[in-house]
């Protein structure tokens, strides 16, 4: 079950099921990072809590739980997923690439960091809001400069709501593999909600029931998702036309590269 992006609330525009990060062992603020680390976790409200498929997870002995956002007028019970009774096609292996960077020099002039993200589809750039999610920002720069994120797989897509990436098990499971959407860094971000919307293109930190249980797994907003205000941590929009890419993004599909290009 894929981790989610959503309490049990209807998601006007977002996807459904689970864009959100599993929880791991340790907090970020305990993995050392470029700064030298992070002070104690913001203290947050319990968020509403999600709408959780963990059953089966429970029945194999595994310790991991996940949400995903459900989108308006559905319920935990009336859900049912078809395509999970469908045989899957193996993702077709990306063509090798190299690093895309002639474009990085245009968002210069940006006050926020950018991150810029290759896929098998094209390159779309990510303005990083320091000010509004800050320990997001730093997690997220990190992870980029680890080269974390690259050759990692997309693996949801919801047309109409969200794209969902950042589960580095996609690497050894594929896209559609009985693990994937409880994968992560091995550390958790504590959650900071703000009022900024969740609009067409807002760049989102997955996570599971858990509002301090984010790490790598990302989604983008194809459309406005009120329902998710509040409840997941906003922490970046794509710039310019990058979302001519990201509508074209499926399920198989792969992030290359992930740096940043412009601090």
């Amino acid at each position: 079950m894929l981790l989610a992006v959503l309490a049990a609330l209807p998601l006007g525009g977002c996807g459904q099921r689970q864009a959100v990060e599993s929880a791991t062992t340790s907090k970020l603020e305990d993995v050392p990072n470029d700064t030298g680390g992070y002070a104690g976790d913001l203290a947050q409200p319990p968020a509403e809590r999600a709408v959780v498929d963990v059953e089966s997870n429970i029945q194999a002995g595994k310790l991991t739980d996940s949400s995903d956002p459900i989108r308006e007028g559905e319920t935990e019970e009336g859900h049912h997923d078809e395509d999970k009774d469908k045989p899957k096609e193996p993702a077709e292996p990306p063509k090798p690439a190299t690093r895309d960077a002639s474009g990085d020099s245009k968002w210069d002039s940006v006050a926020h960091p950018v991150a810029a993200v290759q896929t098998n589809k094209g390159i779309f750039y990510l303005e990083l809001y320091a000010d509004v999610a800050p320990k997001h920002v730093e997690n997220f720069k990190k992870l980029a400069k680890q080269k974390f994120y690259d050759g990692i797989f997309i693996h949801r897509v919801e047309p109409g709501f969200v794209m969902q990436a950042g589960d580095p098990l996609t690497r050894q499971q594929g896209p559609q593999g009985p693990e994937v959407g409880t994968g992560g860094p091995g550390w958790t971000v504590p959650a900071e909600f703000s009022n900024k919307p969740h609009l067409r293109g807002t760049l989102s930190m997955a996570r599971s029931q858990d509002p301090n249980s984010g790490g790598s797994q990302f989604f983008v907003c194809l459309d406005r998702a009120a329902a998710l205000d509040g409840k997941y941590t906003v922490f970046g929009q794509v710039l310019g036309d990058g979302m001519d890419v990201v509508d074209k993004l499926e399920v198989g599909d792969q992030l290359q590269f992930v740096w940043m290009a412009h601090e």
